[in-house]
């Protein structure tokens, strides 16, 4: 995919027997795509075992809120010091009985308390939600649904990444937005080695134009390539160096903004 990148950039379209898939390696489109565009092509694969919140509706708005303001939400982070302190507790003394043997395989450590922290702050949001257009709380199995996905997805792209950066952090620490440094540091680690390859694949609820492309509906799924742009030379200088302060403001002040809506 590198190689008919560099040929055909940006956009490259590859059909396998009945399947077209779009690959998309520019940001500026993958901003103009998810976020410009987002009500557009926020289709998801409708063989989904939660496939009615695939598509662009109250409902996943909800779910989409609930991840942004309860969970992901840098202000979340206090509130959760005692569970992320239990959780540290936990990962240190795993690590501890392992120490005396052969060698520590830290990833299965990793995933497992990623597990038990993205299990006990996510089903404790989902045990506030109440559905809008059908004004219920959720079923027990619409919640083990969305915890299985939810879960899956979170705890091995976490690990991957944890894994890959090898970055040991006192998670029970109080200041850590105060170290903005370290923040730089992961980013700059993830720009390079990221958990994934791709995001997950998106489709579009209507026909769409991007970059001059026709993008039909049911046309095929829309892969953007996360590490083409993270290593894309346009758009970040010294490419191949460990720089974390490129994500750092003259005042030492991290310059990321995670939800996407800036373009980096």
């Amino acid at each position: 995919m590198r190689s008919l990148h560099r040929k055909y950039r940006p956009v490259v379209v590859l059909r396998v027997r009945s399947r077209v898939s779009i690959f998309i390696s520019d940001h500026k489109l993958a901003h103009e795509a998810l976020v410009q565009n987002g009500a557009i092509f926020s289709i998801r694969s409708v063989s989904s075992p939660t496939a009615k919140l695939c598509f662009y509706s109250p409902m996943w708005r909800l779910f989409l809120r609930n991840l942004t303001s309860e969970i992901l939400h840098p202000f979340r982070v206090r509130p959760y010091f005692v569970a992320r302190k239990w959780i540290l507790d936990i990962l240190i003394h795993g690590l501890e009985q392992d120490a005396p043997t052969a060698g520590i395989k830290a990833v299965d450590h990793f995933q497992y308390v990623m597990f038990r922290l993205l299990m006990l702050s996510y089903v404790d949001s989902l045990l506030q939600q109440e559905l809008p257009e059908e004004k219920r709380c959720l079923t027990e199995e619409e919640m083990v649904t969305l915890c299985s996905e939810f879960l899956s997805a979170g705890t091995n792209t976490t690990t991957i990444a944890l894994d890959k950066e090898s970055v040991w952090v006192n998670g029970c620490r109080k200041d850590l937005h105060k170290m903005p440094y370290l923040k730089a540091v992961m980013l700059e680690g993830l720009k390079r080695h990221p958990s994934g390859h791709f995001v997950l694949p998106h489709a579009v609820s209507e026909d769409a134009e991007l970059n001059g492309h026709l993008i039909p509906k049911n046309g095929g799924t829309i892969d953007i390539m996360i590490v083409e742009m993270g290593w894309d030379p346009k758009v970040w200088e010294d490419l191949m160096e460990f720089k974390p302060e490129r994500f750092l403001k003259k005042n030492g002040e991290v310059e990321f903004d995670i939800t996407g809506r800036k373009e980096f």
